[in-house]
């Protein structure tokens, strides 16, 4: 039987102890949330939050403290109305601006300090704030002086369930997070994780074979929850298991928004003087905990299913045009 708890840590050997403060602290989605304003009082009482945990081994002892704060982990992005400043490791934690972030930014106002901005190597952005991209990228590439990646958020729970408000907690499309055993519970930790083409197909495929949650996932649910539309048909000679399962990399030449915004973005990256080979890197990824991902899987076996099913069946019967299957609507 596994053991549930350690208690001689400290009689362990330096290096494997340091191994073990790394591999416990993961690299964070540090999101920082600014009220959106809805009143010029909004606009001069807003503060910053952050939802992200504190690295739980800070407060374990001071060994453990001191060798996160070596490692990068510092109290930054200080809240000049309150003076209150975030947990944040440059060289591994990503910085999610929110709605009300984007919004001064917009305004062309920074509400950062700039000696922490010129730090941050990786920012991550909803992509349904699409509006408030174009200055607000802009903004992160003239103040982010050592940006490298741009991750554009396509699915988290909110997106996901805000359309569908009024149900129960029971009738919603993912489950209720699991209960916090203390608050520095890091089971609720948000991550990047792959998209894949089948999500794309999950929005336009009907799910009544759970009686249980009949509400869960029904036609149309989750329009314009992925910014890419899939192809209607595929070739009949494809392997619809091969072609579902390949990764957003493999088909972005159909994400026309994100074509636009990177050579956009490199035209301005030009004309800020910075190398071509320094331009950040934009990916779409979704920003789900280990319970939602996991619960993506399963709706991703049940696609498959359908769609291979319907691709069979289709091919088998002929039912074919220029050479193509339709996975989805009507010839």
């Amino acid at each position: 039987m596994p053991l549930q708890s350690f208690h001689r840590v400290m009689d362990l050997p330096p290096e494997i102890r340091h191994e073990i403060y790394f591999l416990a602290t993961p690299d964070r989605v540090v999101h920082i949330r600014r009220p959106y304003p809805t009143s010029d009082l909004d606009y001069r009482k807003g503060r910053f939050s952050c939802s992200a945990p504190i690295p739980p081994l800070l407060h374990m002892c001071s060994e453990f403290r001191d060798f996160l704060t070596r490692t990068g982990h510092e109290l930054v992005f200080r809240d000049p109305s309150t003076g209150r400043r975030f947990w944040f490791n440059f060289k591994l934690d990503t910085l999610f601006l929110d709605i009300g972030a984007l919004v001064k930014i917009y305004e062309g106002i920074n509400p950062f300090p700039s000696r922490d901005t010129q730090r941050v190597h990786r920012i991550a952005y909803e992509r349904e704030d699409m509006g408030l991209y174009d200055q607000a990228i802009r903004f992160a590439l003239q103040n982010f002086g050592e940006l490298q990646e741009v991750f554009l958020i396509e699915w988290t729970r909110n997106v996901i369930d805000f359309y569908g408000p009024w149900l129960k907690s029971s009738e919603r499309y993912f489950p209720d997070p699991i209960p916090q055993r203390h608050s520095y519970d890091t089971r609720n930790l948000c991550k990047f994780t792959e998209i894949q083409k089948i999500d794309a197909y999950l929005c336009c495929l009907p799910r009544l074979a759970d009686l249980r949650r009949p509400h869960s996932w029904k036609p149309g649910r989750w329009c314009n929850s992925l910014t890419v539309f899939p192809p209607t048909t595929i070739p009949k000679d494809t392997d619809p298991a091969k072609y579902l399962s390949e990764p957003y990399e493999k088909w972005g030449s159909l994400d026309h928004p994100r074509e636009y915004l990177e050579s956009s973005f490199a035209k301005y990256w030009a004309e800020l003087g910075r190398p071509s080979g320094k331009l950040p890197k934009f990916k779409p990824v979704h920003l789900l905990t280990d319970a939602e991902h996991q619960h993506i899987q399963r709706e991703r076996r049940i696609g498959f299913r359908m769609l291979q099913t319907k691709f069979r069946i289709n091919r088998l019967f002929g039912l074919t045009k220029n050479n193509h299957v339709r996975l989805i609507g009507k010839f």
